[in-house]
């Protein structure tokens, strides 16, 4: 038992460790180039004059720290929302979240930039805006079927979700269709990307995103619980509507804020607690913080290689992630066919 302890805290170390290098890898990367003697000097020194200095500080910086704080934000989410509902494909796409964040993201380039601008509140995107109200908004939805619903039933909000999902999709589409000079640039958006991110856009995500983060911890000590079924966790004195409100909570304050921050990025909350769960624990107090880790590495990495393969331009982020993601998520859906690890 000790030295199984011993090896998931070597492995969780190595993880963090692997974040670090993900972190200064994702500063380096970019059409110019860093000398690996200045970046340090030029990272711990800011000097206005100095081009490396202004790089770091000013473009490169603002937004890795950005998307590491949407990567974390998407495994965590995932992690919870898989535990929750039982289910190894469940993430904010299943419950309608993204959905609701990209009819957000339309309604606002189509209707609100028109009337106000591009960009508003500090110089905040109001397609950012819209899609962190947009997820909000149908949060607040399932949040009512939660209520309504006896003890929480988890099938009825995954079933709630599909609902809102086609609705939303088709409500997206259709305002799209009247605003076709919208198209592309909805397209690119719903690709995701972190470019031209800067501070405005990290500080807006940040109290969303510590609120989201603290109740995913809380809840991975009830997953744990609620893992072994509903009546015992109630006989254990859980109470499934407040823990089910806290998962659409912290589902929806995570994802609003990811979206918010880099568009709608798809496979990392899908992939993450799976290559966590696999290689570390499926005890969601280790889960959940792991998964977090893991997907703002992939976040980062995938965010750098965007960066890199086609210099000068940038390949939109959900390109990277599907190429990247789906192929190891399909992997490890065979892995389970010939050995259910979930749960275990």
């Amino acid at each position: 038992m000790k030295t199984e302890s011993s090896l998931l805290y070597f492995k969780a170390a190595g993880l963090c460790v692997f974040l670090i290098f993900s972190l200064v890898f994702s500063m380096l990367a970019g059409t110019e180039k860093i000398p690996a003697g200045d970046f340090f000097p030029a990272l711990i020194n800011y000097n206005p004059e100095d081009i490396y200095s202004v790089i770091l500080f000013k473009i490169r910086l603002p937004r890795t720290l950005t998307a590491a704080v949407c990567g974390l934000l998407l495994g965590g989410t995932g992690a919870i929302l898989q535990g929750f509902f039982r289910n190894p494909l469940a993430d904010s796409g299943v419950l309608g979240l993204s959905s609701g964040a990209a009819l957000g993201g339309v309604i606002g380039s189509t209707l609100i930039s028109t009337s106000i601008g591009q960009y508003t509140f500090g110089g905040i995107s109001t397609i950012s805006l819209s899609a962190f109200a947009g997820a909000l908004f149908c949060a607040i939805i399932l949040l009512f079927f939660s209520r309504s619903g006896r003890k929480g039933n988890g099938t009825t909000l995954i079933l709630a979700g599909t609902a809102i999902s086609a609705i939303f999709t088709g409500l997206t589409s259709y305002i799209l269709l009247l605003n076709t000079r919208e198209l592309y640039k909805m397209f690119m958006w719903t690709l995701g990307s972190f470019n031209g991110k800067g501070w405005n856009d990290f500080f807006f995500i940040l109290p969303a995103a510590f609120a989201a983060i603290g109740i995913m911890i809380f809840l991975s000590f009830r997953l744990d619980i609620l893992i072994s079924g509903e009546e015992k966790a109630v006989s254990l004195g859980m109470n499934l509507k407040t823990t089910t409100s806290l998962v659409l909570i912290a589902g929806s304050l995570g994802t609003a804020a990811a979206v918010c921050g880099g568009g709608i990025i798809g496979f990392i909350g899908l992939t993450a607690p799976h290559i966590t769960r696999r290689i570390f624990s499926s005890r969601h107090r280790i889960l959940v913080p792991l998964s977090m880790i893991t997907g703002s590495i992939l976040i980062l990495v995938s965010d750098s290689l965007s960066r890199i393969i086609a210099p000068p331009s940038e390949i939109p982020l959900g390109i990277i992630t599907s190429l990247t993601g789906a192929p190891v998520f399909i992997w490890i859906l065979l892995s389970y066919q010939r050995k259910d690890k979930y749960g275990n």
